[in-house]
Order: structure tokens, then sequence, then C-alpha cells
């Protein structure tokens, strides 16, 4: 038989006051991130992605492959095949790099507040849901519930939005950044549908130059690891945060290491620049 169970008693204190809790006493669910619109990033990531393994995979047919015995078509020297075959792991690598740009993209974070039957003594109770994109189209955000503890970003998030354009909420007007993000009401469309159009034709080429650049070097993106998921992005470039991210900072921890090293993007910031440095 299973063990029995001893009953939560129904008169449970809450929790003692905290920092979060006085400031959000009516709201149980704080957003504190949002993420910009990503349809561009995805489709050119995964559009030049793809050609380039395409390209890959006809080279090496071309290349590697030696032709059938009755064809006329000579025989590649083993020297060529050598750098053909470098050259395929090369771009192949590359490719993959690309299409990896958009994988594991956070679209929101919310801070939950926890019921006082799941409060710890001496820590914050509240928790952070974290969504996340994914790469499939209309398919449904992954959701993280992760305690604070275990949430780390790579730099101080204010400081390091300072050349970065987003949209700030302050505090005051949580509640309707909270209810305005979930009804699907933030990103509110303005003049009539020719304007927009035209407004999309003229961002068009500087739309598609900046998506290409942060597909290699990941301008303006956070890191973020969360303890038994790995690491994730937090572009802030465009996106909406309550009070400039200060809350959310003053929330979670920084750590340098949170942020995925890489030794090509290291190679590509020594020469095209980091626009992610102060």
């Amino acid at each position: 038989m299973p063990p029995k169970l001893t009953p939560l008693p129904k008169n449970l204190a809450p929790p003692p006051e905290d920092w979060m809790s006085t400031r959000f006493r009516k709201q149980d669910h704080v957003l504190l991130y949002a993420a910009p619109n990503h349809t561009a990033f995805f489709v050119s990531s995964l559009a030049i992605g793809t050609l380039l393994l395409a390209g890959c995979y006809s080279y090496a047919e071309m290349v590697l492959k030696d032709p059938p015995a009755n064809s006329e078509r000579p025989k590649v020297p083993y020297i060529i095949k050598g750098i053909g075959g470098i050259t395929v792991i090369l771009v192949a690598a590359f490719g993959t790099f690309i299409l990896l740009a958009p994988v594991k993209m956070i679209k929101s974070i919310t801070a939950i507040r926890q019921p006082a039957a799941h409060h710890v003594p001496g820590r914050i109770p509240w928790d952070l849901r974290v969504s996340v994109k994914r790469i499939m189209p209309f398919a449904k955000a992954k959701v993280l519930e992760v305690p604070l503890q275990d949430f780390a970003l790579d730099r101080n998030l204010p400081a390091a939005s300072g050349n970065v354009g987003f949209i700030s909420h302050p505090i005051k007007d949580a509640e309707w950044f909270t209810a305005a993000y979930f009804m699907g009401k933030l990103e509110m469309k303005q003049g009539s549908a020719l304007s927009r159009f035209n407004r999309s034709l003229i961002n068009i080429w500087p739309g598609i130059t900046r998506e290409v650049r942060r597909m290699f070097l990941r301008d303006h993106m956070a890191y973020v690891r969360i303890k038994g998921s790995g690491n994730f992005k937090l572009d802030v470039q465009n996106c909406h945060m309550l009070e400039a991210g200060q809350i959310l900072h003053k929330l979670v921890k920084v750590d340098a290491d949170a942020k995925a090293g890489s030794a090509w993007r290291a190679m590509l910031v020594r020469v095209l620049g980091d626009k992610n440095a102060k």
C-alpha cells in the first residue's frame, strides 16, 4: 500500500513579504520580457543554411564520388578529392551553424508567484516561466518552469542594453503589459494596410542585412543558462522589457559562463567586430 500522506494545514501562514510581492500585490503573473518578431530571422537562417547544405551535397556528389565505369568523365585526383572533402566539411559546418541560429530562442519570461505551500524559507516565493520558440512554424512554444536560483544571465542586462533599441514598460504599467501580451495586443498594427506595405518594402534590404549579420555574430543577444536545460538566447534588440530589464536582473544572477563558447564566433568577431561590446 502507498504511504499515507500528511495533509497540509488549512491555516498555513503566507510566506514573509519580499520585494517582488510588495511591488506586485495584485499580480500572480508578471511579464518581464517579450521577444521581438523573429519571422525574418527564422526564414533567413533556414533558407541560407539549407542552401549551403544542399550545395555541399551537390559538390560532394560531383567531386568526391567516382564516376561510373562507363562514364566519359575522368576520375578526380586524390589531392583534389582531399581539398574538396575539407571544403565540404567546412561549408557544411558553416551551414549548420546558420541553421542553428534560431534554435533555443526565448519568447517570453514571466515571474510566477508560488503558493504558500510551495514556499522555501529564505527564498523569494517567485519562479520564472520561460517560453522558448520552436523552429517549425505554428508550433506551440516550449514552456519551462525555472526556480530563480537555476536561471543565470551572461551579462548585466540593463547595462548591456544601453546601445540597443528596445521598448521599456514602467512598473506602474506591469499589469497592462502582462495582459496586453497574453491577449496578443502588445504589437498593435499602425497605419493603413497600404502604408504598412510601403514601410515593409522600404525596410526589406536593411532588414535582410541586419538578420544575416545576426546569423553570424548573434548581435544584441544575451545568453541564458538554465540548470538542467542548457543555454538559450535572449534577443534584446526591439524586445519589450519591464523597467528596462532591471526587474529581471534583480531576480536572477549574472554569470559570464552562461554564454556558450564558440571559437568560430570569436574568429568572426575579430574580423567583423562585436556590437555586443560596450
